[in-house]
């Protein structure tokens, strides 16, 4: 309520409350002087009438001894019109009083008079002849009856005037009576008008009480609203006061809490160009040394050397990924890591991160164990990078902590839950003591953080992981038993993608041609056996489940089915002889076995593809793979392209590029021995330059048909450089050359500054050599005859 209403309203009420108050006081008093006028008028008019009929009497009285006394009596008829008139009034009269309402004394006393006035009219008549004699009656009869009536209408005229003289009392009494009830209607309107106020003032009182607590709370929680002694103005504006000068420390307080802030951005922006820059300076060398120890183990090397140089590649890699978390966990902290919205297929991210940790898992003889079921979405909206970064941390350290078993990873989707989508990994690794779960997703913490550390690392991926799930605003947690394994199951509510995958769409329809086929399926791993159930059961197919390999001869010789799967580790030549076992077996047709093993196994398995129907997919089988080749091998027939399973890295032939002339604007001389011990072999001409403003002064007087420009340089950095060159094109009007950014600055906002400058593509230092070549491969222009079209560029 406001405070207008607050103290409106009792007045108004106060107001309201005397106007009925006076109005009742005024109304009793006016209905009591009527009804005391009312009956005075009354008694005043029954007292006229009695004293009527006592004069009447008299005058009759008078009339009737004159009469008798005289001698010369009047005429009969004259005489009895005249004593029938002097009758008749005093009859109306006595006749009107009836009518009133008297008491019951008078109405006795009237109606008494009333009779005996008849009598004596009769007895007067007679007496006077004016009526047959029926009783004799003399005059003292008469006379001694006059008598007893005057005596009667005396005593009327007194009884009138006595009631006269009580309504008035009573009228009094009535008047007296409605000024009592008035007033104590008005006394109890009042006391109600003024209770009302008293409590709407006090309620007033109490919010304005409660306004200058609350103010004073807000100024600190330790101070208390002094005693305000009914004062409570006084109480607001000590409260005002407190406010005040709270409201003058917040602003103190805020003043100081900006002024941070600015220190801490700075420090934050000191501190991100201290890592770009530290970044900057370690790739740059660490680019020498995988540079030279890859063209060093393409060399020709003595084991013991190549296991050097491996060695030493292999550090580097992982100096690298320090640098690499680093500057993650930087970014996220800083908050300036951004995600993408976009469409992709999960299903591929979760099997092609299987598909990197599986040497690792392999060489640990460690099963890596994937259930996705079909009838799950396969394509989300989101940003595959950073899920496949998160997936990479966690089934790395799955398969990193597991040192015999299996990593088993799972995908689930319920579309009513807060988040639908749950990934969750699980092993059978070291485990996490309890205590220590909450510890490992903080940044630089381990569960062994001693020096006598089993496994190495730096703490920061599972923290890192952490950032990225909260920046989905998914969650992350984790279970685990220490030396039994552990499970972290990530939730995400990402939202499913209409897109489709055509290939996938082409063998769901091929579906049918599976139904009611009988399939072998060799597995020892029951985890594993459940999977396989779920899936073939989807395809509609007849399953068997057999432990071990040593088991399908003796089954196949009491049964009967249509292709053979075997999930088993086994070597090639063992393989050949339970192929050739099986196919002497006595059965019509030779039965189709698909082989599922480590990768170090799969190119010796695809030559049992000459000795008959037999195929080899690498673990962990992408489920569009086997399908494809169940199809294929059921049916005889080739369903789609032909299957090329993953094999072991090759190295890629070097192609011709010796028409091709290529600017290296790069200022360390490690890095120009690099690349040109890495493009040595592939014929390119390379001209280098040491600054930006070199590689201009060289792209206007050469023939260049791509530029590899470096960021940081002397006197003109790279993207200053790019740009005079993209001026200059649009000035000569030359088609523009293609110019990569080969760098150790790998910020997003480097890539951006790049891209900007017109820059074509973007590369980061340490660079692979498979990698530079695939890029100068792509941004050059094959001719009809193999060779590299030379983009004439003359004249800048």
């Amino acid at each position: 309520m406001s405070i207008k209403r607050s103290i409106i309203q009792p007045i108004l009420i106060f107001a309201i409350a005397s106007f009925l108050a006076g109005l009742v006081a005024s109304t009793s008093v006016i209905l009591a002087t009527i009804r005391q006028n009312a009956a005075t008028q009354t008694a005043l008019a029954i007292s006229s009438e009695a004293e009527e009929i006592y004069h009447g009497i008299h005058e009759a009285q008078f009339y009737v001894q004159n009469v008798l006394s005289s001698n010369d009596r009047p005429h009969p008829n004259r005489l009895g019109a005249e004593l029938n008139a002097l009758v008749s009034n005093v009859n109306d009269n006595m006749h009107t009083l009836l009518n009133r309402p008297l008491p019951d004394e008078l109405n006795t006393a009237v109606y008494d008079l009333l009779f005996s006035y008849s009598s004596w009219f009769k007895m007067v008549k007679s007496l006077l002849g004016l009526t047959p004699i029926q009783t004799p009656v003399s005059t003292e009869i008469i006379n001694h009856r006059i008598i007893e009536i005057t005596d009667n209408a005396e005593q009327v005229a007194d009884l009138a005037t006595t009631h006269a003289s009580a309504e008035a009392e009573r009228a009094s009494q009535t008047i007296i009576t409605g000024l009592l009830i008035g007033a104590c209607v008005t006394f109890a309107l009042m006391s109600m008008a003024i209770a009302y106020a008293y409590r709407k003032a006090n309620d007033i009182s109490n919010d304005i009480l409660q306004i200058s607590s609350r103010v004073v709370s807000l100024t600190s929680k330790e101070d208390m609203l002094d005693n305000h002694n009914g004062d409570e103005l006084g109480a607001v504006n000590g409260a005002i006061d407190k406010l005040h000068d709270a409201l003058l420390e917040k602003r103190r307080i805020a003043m100081n809490l900006r002024t941070e802030k600015l220190r801490a951005e700075a420090a934050t922006a000191t501190k991100s160009r201290f890592l770009a820059t530290m970044s900057h300076e370690i790739r740059t060398p660490i680019n020498g040394v995988l540079g030279m120890a890859e063209i060093l183990n393409e060399s020709g090397l003595t084991p013991e050397q190549r296991s050097y140089s491996e060695t030493i590649q292999a550090s580097s890699e992982a100096l690298l990924r320090i640098v690499n978390d680093i500057l993650d966990f930087s970014k996220l902290e800083a908050g300036k890591s951004q995600l993408l919205e976009q469409p992709f297929s999960l299903r591929d991210v979760v099997f092609d991160v299987a598909t990197l940790v599986t040497p690792l898992a392999d060489s640990k003889e460690l099963d890596i164990s994937l259930d996705m079921p079909e009838d799950i979405p396969s394509h989300y909206i989101g940003d595959s990078g950073r899920i496949r970064q998160v997936l990479l941390n966690i089934i790395g350290n799955a398969v990193k902590f597991t040192l015999k078993g299996h990593v088993d990873i799972t995908l689930r989707h319920t579309p009513d839950a807060k988040y639908p989508l749950t990934i969750a990994i699980q092993d059978s690794g070291v485990g996490i003591p309890e205590d220590q779960i909450d510890h490992i997703f903080k940044a630089f913490e381990q569960v062994e953080s001693t020096t006598a550390r089993r496994f190495e690392g730096t703490g920061l991926g599972l923290a890192i992981t952490n950032r990225l799930i909260e920046a989905m605003e998914g969650d992350l947690s984790a279970r685990s038993t220490l030396g039994e394994g552990s499970c972290f199951t990530i939730h995400l509510d990402l939202p499913v993608s209409d897109m489709t995958d055509p290939e996938r769409q082409e063998l769901q329809a091929q579906l049918p041609n599976l139904e009611n086929k009988h399939l072998v399926l060799v597995c020892p791993m029951s985890y594993a056996q459940d999977i396989r159930k779920r899936l073939f059961a989807s395809w509609n197919m007849q399953l068997t489940i057999l432990n071990s390999s040593a088991e399908i001869v003796p089954y196949l010789q009491h049964h009967s089915t249509d292709i053979v799967v075997v999930e088993s580790q086994l070597s090639a030549d063992d393989a050949r002889a339970l192929c050739q076992s099986i196919w002497d077996l006595d059965i019509p047709t030779k039965l189709p076995i698909i082989f599922c093993s480590e990768s170090k196994y799969v190119n010796e398995l695809q030559h049992l593809k000459s000795l008959g129907p037999a195929n080899a997919l690498m673990k962990p089988v992408r489920n569009k793979y086997l399908l494809r080749s169940l199809l294929e091998m059921t049916s005889g027939e080739i369903v789609t392209k032909t299957i090329e399973p993953p094999v072991e890295t090759q190295k890629p032939a070097d192609t011709d590029f010796s028409q091709l002339h290529v600017l290296v604007a790069e200022d360390n001389r490690t890095n120009q021995l690099v690349l040109r011990k890495m493009l040595q072999p592939t014929g390119v001409q390379m001209t280098f330059c040491n600054d930006g403003q070199a590689a201009v002064d060289a792209a206007r007087s050469g023939i260049f048909d791509m530029v590899l420009m470096d960021m940081s340089m002397p006197v003109m950095d790279g993207v200053q450089a790019t740009r005079h060159i993209r001026a200059l094109e649009d000035e000569m009007g030359l088609s523009p050359c293609p110019i990569i950014a080969l760098t150790a600055n790998v910020m997003d906002t480097d890539e951006q500054a790049c891209r900007d400058a017109g820059m074509d593509d973007f590369l980061t230092k340490p660079v692979r050599k498979n990698l530079l070549l695939d890029r100068l491969r792509y941004w050059s222009k094959p001719t009809a005859n193999g060779n590299l079209e030379t983009k004439q560029v003359s004249g800048l």
